[in-house]
């Protein structure tokens, strides 16, 4: 059997999937997914995560947080990739506004709403850590733009099925139309 339900309290389940054999260890490799609600609930999602696992869209649950994700990143990849004078802009657009916006989610739960209200308040408010003044859209657009790059690689990594970055929609302003690309938008001058 690829995956069954245990039962674990009034409203509580557990969704036990079978992934294989480990070839290394050739012990058997399990995952376990906790379900709130009824039993229709946890058959549903057994049913989601089943048909995830078949067409290679499953992703294994991770504790990993969103500032944690960001901060490997700036790490492992963007430190070797870059020059220094981008890193510490990244970093500052990091450390300034998404860490403080949504560090703490776990990154297989961040939501385009997470992003979107980010932006929406550095459009009005300005850094979420107190310093600084309203964004410009341009500003906010690139500060999505390093987001989005970090969420693809989130994603080339197997750490998330999707980049919800992609999802967003980005303030109007005259440079939206050069990166149409990552709102999946047509192009259109500015």
């Amino acid at each position: 059997m690829r995956g069954h339900i245990v039962k674990r309290g009034k409203s509580s389940y557990t969704i036990v999937l079978s992934l294989g054999v480990d070839p290394a260890s050739g012990k058997r490799k399990q995952q376990w997914l906790s379900v709130k609600g009824t039993k229709k609930d946890a058959e549903r999602r057994l049913a989601e995560v089943l048909h995830q696992v078949d067409t290679g869209g499953f992703v294994t649950p991770r504790k990993l947080t969103v500032g944690g994700f960001l901060r490997q990143w700036l790490q492992g990849y963007a430190a070797t990739n870059v020059r220094s004078s981008t890193l510490q802009r990244y970093r500052g657009i990091i450390e300034g506004h998404f860490i403080p916006a949504f560090g703490n989610i776990p990154l297989a739960q961040l939501q385009p709403s997470h992003i979107q209200a980010c932006h929406a308040r550095a459009l009005n408010e300005g850094r979420l850590d107190g310093r600084g003044k309203a964004l410009t859209a341009k500003s906010v657009l690139q500060h999505h733009r390093v987001l989005s790059e970090a969420l693809s690689h989130a994603v080339k990594w197997g750490l998330v099925a999707r980049n919800v970055a992609k999802a967003v929609t980005l303030p109007p302003g005259p440079s939206i139309a050069r990166c149409a690309h990552l709102t999946g938008t047509a192009c259109t001058p500015s």
